[in-house]
C-alpha cells in the first residue's frame, strides 16, 4: 500500500507483480520514483523478478518525464549483505543481494542507513 499526500500530485506506475507498488510525484522541476518493495525470502527467482520489474519501471518513467527523475526504493528484500548488515552478516549469505546492489549502482541509489544498522 503506498498512501500520498492528497494535496501532492502523483500517479501510480502500473508494475505486474503483487510484491512491488510504485507512483511518480510531480514537483514543478521533477519526478520522483517511488517503490515499495517486498521480497519473500529464500525465493532467489522473486528476487531476480522484482529486480526486472523495477529496472523497466524506472526506465519507462525517465524516458517518458522530460525532467529529472530521482529513485526512492523502500522494501523488506529479506537479504543479507555486509554493505547494509555490517560485520554480523555470515560469509555464507554474502552474495544473495548481489541484484539489489546491481539495481543501487545502475541507478546510483545509496543507503540511507549506516552499514550495520539492524533493520
Amino acid at each position: 500500500m503506498l498512501w500520498v499526500n492528497k494535496d501532492v500530485e502523483a500517479e501510480q506506475v502500473r508494475i505486474e507483480s503483487p510484491d512491488l507498488t510504485a507512483a511518480v510525484i510531480r514537483l514543478p522541476e521533477r519526478r520522483i520514483f517511488i517503490a515499495l518493495v517486498y521480497i519473500e525470502g529464500g525465493d532467489a527467482s522473486a528476487l531476480d523478478n522484482a529486480y526486472d520489474h523495477l529496472r523497466k519501471a524506472i526506465i519507462k518513467v525517465r524516458r517518458g518525464s522530460g525532467t529529472v527523475v530521482d529513485i526512492m526504493i523502500i522494501g523488506d528484500f529479506n537479504r543479507y549483505n555486509q554493505l547494509w548488515g555490517g560485520d554480523d552478516v555470515s560469509s555464507a549469505r554474502q552474495g544473495e543481494a548481489d541484484p539489489i546492489i546491481d539495481l543501487m549502482n545502475k541507478f546510483g541509489l545509496s543507503s540511507l542507513l549506516k552499514r550495520g544498522t539492524k533493520t
